[in-house]
């Protein structure tokens, strides 16, 4: 009965690695569009959805605005909003001079 079990000092190290190195790399797998939830789905649309909308409003926002209102080259704040996905977030924030600044300037 003995001879059954496996001593756990009598398995090597590397033994143990590539024994789990399996469920490793299948949870790290990508999944394929049919294999997600209905749930999933919805939310990668809604998020594509809202970084696609955040995107536009930047780059619009960006060219409406005259060049003394922002901070930097709008060519560079361009490149930054296309970033994905915090690059039009990072605009918003940092891009725009605010309002006090613009008066005072």
């Amino acid at each position: 009965m003995m001879d059954n079990k496996v001593n756990v000092a009598q398995i090597s190290e590397p033994e143990t690695r590539k024994k789990a190195r399996p469920s490793f790399r299948a949870a790290l797998r990508r999944k394929s569009w049919k294999e997600l939830s209905v749930s999933q789905k919805v939310t990668n649309v809604a998020v594509a959805i809202m970084e696609s909308m955040l995107t536009m409003w930047a780059l619009w926002d960006i060219k409406q605005r005259p060049e003394d209102q922002i901070n930097g080259k709008k060519r560079t704040w361009v490149m930054t909003s296309l970033i994905q996905p915090f690059g039009p977030a990072i605009y918003l924030i940092f891009g725009r001079k605010r309002a006090a600044q613009h008066i005072a300037a």
